[in-house]
């Protein structure tokens, strides 16, 4: 198997089609978000969290090569950017 991908906020719509791309692709799909999606894609692994709890989140980036960040939410993006930065290795 290739890279390990997660993709925050997977379970929408941009995730689920990226998820089949990246499977396609010969990567290691892991998707983190709050609900599973409607429609699950093969080969997927699906982490049930909440974005804005730290503890979910790191062990979700564990182990990670590349994180693609999908998440639709409403809040001010300078907190998210900021909140993102936190995690660079």
């Amino acid at each position: 198997m290739g890279k390990r991908v997660l993709i925050i906020g997977g379970a929408g719509f941009i995730g689920t089609n990226l998820s089949e791309h990246l499977i396609k692709s010969n990567m290691e799909v892991f998707c983190f978000d709050m609900s599973v999606p409607a429609k699950k894609v093969e080969g997927v692994r699906y982490i049930c969290g909440d974005f804005f709890d730290d503890y979910s989140l790191m062990e979700a980036l564990e182990g990670i090569d590349y994180v693609v960040h999908a998440l639709s939410i409403c809040r001010d993006m300078r907190e998210i950017s900021s909140r993102l930065q936190s995690f660079v290795k």
